[in-house]
C-alpha cells in the first residue's frame, strides 16, 4: 500500500509555511517530518528504509494538503496527521513513542514558561 504512491516532491505540495507554537511562521521543510518519523522508529526499534519513511512522509504530507488547504500549517496539526498516520500504517508502537515524545516536550515547554514567568514577578 504504502510502496505504490509515488514521492511528492516538496516543490509539486502547496504547503509553504507552519506555524510554530508562538505564532511565528517558518518554511515548511518535509525532511523535519521524516526525520521525526525516523526518531520515532529508531526509539522502538523499528527498522525502516529510507523508500518506507518517504512514502510515510508522502501520506502525512497528502493529509495535510487536504486539512489545510491555503494556509500555514499549525505545528500541532503536523504532529496530529503524523500520530494518524503512523497508528494507519500499523506502527502502534511508533505512534506510541511519537505520542510520549510530544507529551514530554509540552510538560518541558510548560516548565520553562513558568519558570521564565517566575523570573519576571
Amino acid at each position: 500500500m504504502l510502496g505504490q504512491q509515488r514521492p511528492i516532491p516538496q516543490t509539486v505540495t502547496s504547503i509553504r509555511y507552519v506555524q510554530k507554537r508562538d505564532g511565528s511562521l517558518v518554511d515548511f521543510d518535509r525532511a523535519r517530518i521524516e526525520v521525526a518519523i525516523h526518531k520515532a522508529c529508531l526509539a522502538t526499534g523499528k527498522d525502516v528504509d529510507q523508500d518506507f519513511l518517504s512514502a510515510l512522509t508522502d501520506k502525512v504530507i497528502a493529509e495535510l494538503v487536504i486539512r489545510f488547504p491555503e494556509k500555514a500549517l499549525p505545528v500541532e496539526g503536523i504532529q496530529d496527521v503524523v500520530e494518524r498516520t503512523l497508528a494507519e500504517a500499523d506502527l502502534f508502537e511508533v505512534a506510541k513513542a511519537y505520542i510520549l515524545y510530544r507529551k514530554e516536550h509540552e510538560v518541558l515547554r510548560k516548565q520553562i514558561i513558568s519558570a521564565q514567568q517566575k523570573r519576571t514577578v
